[in-house]
């Protein structure tokens, strides 16, 4: 890496660093020195200040720690930069944290075989640094480790935010990023640990490892947590592997286990088809509500898990299903889970359209009407729509006028010619007044919707071109 790419990379990550530092990484005076053990990592003075958020630095020794920073940067990138100052046993400290998340992100995996490869590597390094943990742990003393802990915790959200071009380029190369992340990481500490004359570790892990640690899991807890205290874990045990579904013959299927989860959402999460479709065939109720509350399409619809949505549309399941406070369409037009899950943002959306679902459904507030023109601004899909519109035009109106006030800071402008062309719709067909008035003092219909009292005095004309 050149010099000057190196200093950019510094340049960004200096506040950053700094902003670190003040806090847990502040450097005593005798660090700028080797100690006679020789285990601190030299750097100059930088002493804390009165406030959290700034350091004290000496002005004449700056451009000796940006060198030092340099030098550590190029070496071991980013995690070089931030053991500035740490000695051998918080290194290993901070490696042992990077070995938690890694084992972390390799436990998410869905695919049973993938998470197994993904462990082996989990176990070699975890293995490399068990016994050097165990002895600095010993050394720093309770207090010292507590400190390290807590550097540590900081390093790591720095080192979040921080470039390093070795994890950089795994990520561009991989669609797993975190999990890529988490694998640079562990190779720059392996770096370091060369430097220590660690050994490293060859071989496989024993089979009792994997099959504890390859378990599926759901936000880091395996069946034997989801469904504790209900009857369905060795059900759940046979599921996620992979291969054959279990026999859910007598399975208590109305059963819940954490944050209401079914054995059809366990299915959902881990993607395993054979136990979803076998679960199907004992009969499991498919409009129930499960885990967080909702029924399983209205969480395969907002997830984009095209496959188990279609199976659930194949099954008769509604797709104007509603959920705790969405419809399944509703939730199928945010782009938050699509991105999660890699789905296609708009395909569960057309999907649940072509089998029928409302775009009125079940009232304004609920409706999409609602979440493209208030949330969206996106009064091109409503004009597109218009002919489906049977929904409150005088709530429609508000949220029109609104946008057109020019006080609604996250309007996209580019829609205004079709937000125009819809005010002219809502003034046509069903004789909404503009001004709107105050939407809350008016009294509804028998379907609910707003009675608007009489249009103001004056021009209409005029009104439909303001």
């Amino acid at each position: 890496m050149s010099d000057d790419k190196a200093r950019n990379g510094i340049h960004e990550m200096r506040l950053l660093l700094i902003g670190l530092l003040s806090v847990t990484l502040a450097i005593a005076p005798s660090a700028f020195a080797q100690d006679k053990a020789g285990l601190v990592r030299s750097a100059p003075v930088i002493g804390a200040a009165d406030s959290i958020n700034t350091v004290a630095v000496d002005p004449e020794r700056m451009d000796e720690f940006e060198a030092l920073q340099l030098r550590a940067f190029e070496k071991n990138g980013s995690l070089g930069v931030v053991t500035v100052g740490m000695n051998q046993h918080e290194i290993i400290v901070l490696c042992h944290t990077v070995a938690q998340n890694f084992g972390a992100l390799a436990a998410a995996e869905t695919d049973r075989d993938s998470r197994i490869a993904k462990f082996v590597e989990v176990w070699r390094f975890e293995q490399r640094l068990a016994e050097p943990f165990e002895h600095a742990r010993k050394a720093l003393g309770e207090s010292g480790y507590s400190r390290a802990l807590i550097k540590s915790g900081q390093s790591m959200n720095l080192l979040s935010m921080m470039p390093d071009p070795q994890i950089e380029q795994g990520l561009k190369a991989g669609s797993d990023m975190m999990f890529v992340w988490a694998t640079r990481l562990a190779s720059r500490c392996d770096q370091m640990l060369d430097e220590m004359g660690i050994a490293k570790v060859s071989g496989d892990p024993p089979p009792e490892y994997l099959e504890a640690k390859t378990r599926f899991r759901f936000r880091g807890a395996d069946y034997t947590e989801i469904f504790a205290d209900t009857e369905l874990g060795p059900y759940a045990e046979k599921m996620c592997r992979g291969g054959a579904a279990p026999n859910f013959a007598g399975a208590p299927l109305d059963q819940r286990g954490y944050e209401s989860m079914s054995l059809l959402d366990w299915a959902i999460e881990c993607e395993d088809r054979a136990a979803f479709d076998a679960l199907i065939a004992a009969g499991i109720d498919l409009d129930a509500s499960g885990l967080w509350g909702d029924p399983p399409l209205v969480r395969t619809a907002s997830e984009k898990r095209l496959w188990f949505l279609t199976r659930l549309l194949d099954e008769g399941v509604k797709p104007d299903t509603m959920g705790r406070s969405k419809s399944a369409l509703l939730t199928s037009n945010s782009d938050l889970d699509a991105t999660n899950f890699g789905g296609d943002t708009r395909a569960a959306f057309n999907l649940l359209r072509e089998r029928g679902a409302s775009l009125n459904f079940p009232n304004f507030q609920g409706s999409i009407w609602h979440r493209w023109g208030l949330h969206e601004t996106r009064w091109d899909l409503i004009i597109e729509h218009w002919d489906e519109f049977e929904s409150d035009p005088v709530e429609l109106a508000r949220d029109l006028e609104f946008y057109l006030s020019g006080d609604m800071n996250w309007a996209r402008k580019k829609y205004e010619g079709a937000a125009r062309e819809v005010k002219t719709l809502l003034i046509k067909d069903y004789a909404v007044c503009f001004p709107v008035g105050n939407v809350f003092e008016m009294k509804k219909d028998g379907r609910g919707f707003r009675i608007q009292p009489d249009c103001p005095t004056g021009d209409l004309s005029q009104t439909q071109r303001d």
